[in-house]
């Protein structure tokens, strides 16, 4: 049973990749993305990338997109794996916060989805330029 679930759990991923890697066919190359996608199939939750190739990887934690590399500098700082749900929240924000502040093509709202076995759940979008005044002690004013 296990190799049947295995075998099936690739092939609905791949499935799924494939489906999105022909959406994005039609542009040839002209339209740059990242996705990130959370799969719940058979053994349990899994997070994979896949890039414009539509390449398929999996993994614990990704950044994605221009500011990606200003993103993992503070993930590959302060990530471990025995974070509580709260910190990695936290962490999340602020590898987000900090990607916007130093790539001029990244901003606006940082939105934080939390995935589980039963799927995601939206903990909060929150307003980039909030988090700077944040960052700075500035009270925030609405």
């Amino acid at each position: 049973m296990r190799t049947i679930n295995e075998s099936t759990n690739q092939s609905a991923s791949r499935s799924i990749n494939f489906k999105l890697t022909d959406l994005l066919a039609g542009y040839n190359g002209s339209l740059p993305c990242g996705r990130t996608n959370a799969y719940v199939i058979f053994q349990g939750p899994g997070l994979y990338v896949i890039d414009n190739d539509g390449m398929r990887v999996a993994g614990n934690c990704f950044s994605i997109g221009s500011g990606s590399p200003y993103a993992f500098g503070v993930l590959d700082t302060e990530y471990r794996w025995d974070l509580t749900d709260k910190e990695a929240y936290e962490l999340a924000r602020r590898a987000i916060y900090h990607a916007t502040m130093r790539d001029p093509y990244s901003g606006g709202n940082v939105s934080v989805y939390h995935i589980k076995e039963t799927g995601w759940v939206k903990i909060e979008t929150q307003d980039v330029s909030d988090l700077f005044y944040k960052d700075r002690g500035i009270p925030v004013t609405a």
